[in-house]
Formats: structure tokens, C-alpha cells, sequence
């Protein structure tokens, strides 16, 4: 995380270990979670979603470029800041890949992931489809569960 330096990651500054426990000196968000910013029943307005959306897609795409994948995407790891940014956080499902190369294990969360991970085949990623259904739950306010069904065809 010490490398990846993008104004919609939250930022790690500082790392102190003891001998019981590891510290994290991270950024502040303080401005809740995006999910409590959806409305219900409604969604967002779209402006807002495409704007918030935007920035989650630039924090991914910041973290591909160094070769990390999140693979936790979900509304709950997106935070806002005071200035109304999303900052996204909980990289500890996070992992090095390779251009090009198929990630062969499952990673994320069930709710999030393509229906082929969870049936154990191989993909590139799981960024389009737990970024349909972070859109999704933005525009929509359907709540996870219920995409996840939707997408897969229950």
C-alpha cells in the first residue's frame, strides 16, 4: 500500500510493528461509507454516482497500473472523505498480478465476484462485475444480495 499514491486510495503513512501488534497509520475518512450516501428507495442521482463512480475507477485503475489488485471491491470498502471524495480502503484481500496472466484462485467476496470465480474457473479479474454491481447498487439502491441473484440468473 506504501506505493500506491492516488488522491482516491486512502493513504498509508506509517507502519509500526510491536511484539503483539502491527499498527497502521492511515489517512482519516471520516465521511462514512458510500453506502450510506445511497438513498433509498431511489439510488443516487446519477450525476453523483457517475462522478463517485469516476473516482472508483481511478483508484483501480491507479492500482492495476502498479500491479495490485483490490479484489474486495464492494460499497463497504469505498469511504468518503470531508470534501464528499470516495477514498477506497481495505486492501487486505489485495494482490500482485501480471498483465495478461488469469488469476486461478478465488478471491473477494460472493456477493461481488463473477459467477465464473465462484465456480472455480479461471478470469481475469473480478473488476467488471463487482464494479456492475457497485454501480448497480448505487443507481438502483437494491442492495448486494439481490444483484448478485440478477446477474447470476436466480
Amino acid at each position: 500500500m506504501e506505493g500506491l499514491d492516488h488522491s482516491n486510495v486512502i493513504q498509508l503513512f506509517h507502519v509500526m510493528e510491536t511484539n503483539n501488534y502491527i499498527y497502521l497509520i492511515m489517512e482519516h475518512a471520516g465521511g462514512g461509507q458510500l453506502w450510506d450516501f445511497i438513498q433509498e428507495p431511489d439510488g443516487m442521482q446519477e450525476e453523483e454516482a457517475c462522478r463517485l463512480f469516476r473516482q472508483i475507477m481511478q483508484a483501480m485503475q491507479s492500482c492495476h497500473q502498479k500491479g495490485i489488485m483490490h479484489l474486495g471491491l464492494k460499497l463497504e470498502n469505498m469511504m468518503m472523505d470531508a470534501s464528499g471524495n470516495m477514498k477506497l480502503i481495505d486492501f487486505g484481500l489485495s494482490t500482485r498480478f501480471t498483465a495478461g496472466k488469469k488469476l486461478r484462485k478465488f478471491f473477494g467476496t460472493l456477493l461481488y465476484v463473477a459467477p465464473e470465480i465462484a465456480h472455480g474457473q479461471e478470469n481475469k479479474g473480478p473488476l467488471q462485475m463487482s464494479g456492475a454491481l457497485v454501480s448497480s447498487s448505487m443507481l438502483c439502491s437494491q442492495g448486494d444480495g439481490h444483484l448478485q441473484q440478477a446477474a447470476i440468473g436466480r
